[in-house]
Formats: C-alpha cells, sequence, structure tokens
C-alpha cells in the first residue's frame, strides 16, 4: 500500500506528540512544522515516497543525506533546503517544477 507525503507528515506529527498543521495553514506552515523540518534537514534521513500528485517515487532528502545512496535510487530528490520554495505550490506548479527538475536532473537554487 502505498502512502501519500500527507499521510507521512501525519505520521511524523504524531509520532512527536504534535498536530499537523490545519489545511487552512499548509501555505504558511505554523512554527512547530518549520522547527521539524529544520530537525529533518540535518538528521540524515532518505525518506522514498509515492506522490499522487507527480504520479511517481521521489525522495525526500535531509541536506546532509549521502549522496551516493540517493543516486544509486535513480529517483528524483527533493532537498530539505528546498521544502521552502516548494510550499504552497499548486498542483500543477509542482508537476512544473518536477517536470523542469526531471529534464534537467537539476534542484531548486534562489
Amino acid at each position: 500500500m502505498k502512502r501519500s507525503a500527507l499521510d507521512r507528515y501525519r505520521k511524523l506529527a504524531e509520532a512527536e506528540g504534535q498536530e499537523p498543521a490545519p489545511a487552512s495553514d499548509r501555505r504558511e506552515p505554523a512554527r512547530k512544522t518549520r522547527t521539524r523540518g529544520a530537525a529533518f534537514a540535518q538528521s540524515g534521513e532518505i525518506i522514498r515516497i509515492y506522490s499522487e500528485v507527480l504520479d511517481c517515487e521521489v525522495l525526500l532528502a535531509a541536506d546532509n543525506a549521502d549522496p551516493t545512496v540517493i543516486a544509486a535510487s535513480g529517483l528524483p530528490v527533493y532537498w530539505a533546503r528546498e521544502f521552502p520554495h516548494l510550499v504552497g505550490l499548486t498542483p500543477e506548479g509542482l508537476r512544473h517544477v518536477h517536470e523542469v527538475r526531471t529534464f534537467f536532473d537539476g534542484e531548486l537554487i534562489e
């Protein structure tokens, strides 16, 4: 059974004893969510998810994750440092970013 990113987010929030941000707050994440994001960014973790919006598997990676493991997966990767740029995108906008990313095999920069 494939889990969505939202399911993964809810599970992480429950594990930390916190409530997920309500849907109305998702465009501007709560401070607690940003704190968890900062902790994830330095955790070394790599999370493989199936994105229903993108209709494919992707990796969510901490900024200090092992690049050789990521490269070996052959999957597109979204780094923690990129998450703030992705928050609030429409599904169409996210698909466009993903299409460009996979075409150029790149990442978001400021």
